[in-house]
């Protein structure tokens, strides 16, 4: 699912928003202008920000970029946050006026450096604080089997490869 061009461009009115995972990608000026708009999270299933999408959204003060975004449009984020998070390993390529403000960019750990040399990124004030939400990556062998569940809270009688709950932590099975 696409929102379109100017879908809900200066719509003022418009303070809060829930995207569903089925949206793939932000067209240009999407929420051109709703001033009113408070900071959402963007899906991971998102992976373009087209140009000027949330240009002009002066509430929208802090910005959240999941690591599936590989394309961000020039002026996406223009009078927008100053305060950005970005779980993308590799940095996108950004124009000069994606941002009007550099203020500080939260990274993964070990990302930063990748950060520092990649233009315009590299003003931000880059902090390596940002993190997955995920406590610990076992291997198989470790794992005990009391109190394993999916991600999606099933009752599981052994771990599976990837997302699991166990013991109440989130671990990542390889």
């Amino acid at each position: 699912m696409i929102i379109g061009n100017e879908a809900f461009a200066r719509c003022i009115n418009i303070t809060t928003l829930t995207l569903g995972n089925s949206v793939t990608s932000i067209g240009d000026a999407a929420f051109y202008g709703c001033y009113l708009l408070l900071p959402f999270p963007i899906p991971n299933s998102v992976t373009s920000i087209g140009d000027e999408a949330f240009a002009h959204c002066s509430s929208f003060y802090a910005i959240t970029i999941p690591s599936s975004v590989t394309n961000i449009g020039g002026a996406a984020f223009y009078y927008s946050g100053s305060s950005v998070t970005n779980y993308a390993t590799v940095p996108q390529k950004i124009e000069d006026d994606t941002f009007t403000d550099y203020g500080t960019l939260h990274v993964l750990p070990g990302c930063k450096a990748a950060y520092e040399v990649a233009e315009y990124w590299k003003n931000f004030t880059i902090v390596e604080d940002a993190t997955t939400g995920i406590d610990a990556v076992e291997s198989p062998a470790m794992i005990s089997d009391d109190k394993i569940f999916s991600i999606s809270g099933q009752r599981l009688d052994k771990a599976v490869k990837g997302l699991n709950i166990i013991n109440g932590k989130k671990v990542l099975v390889k």
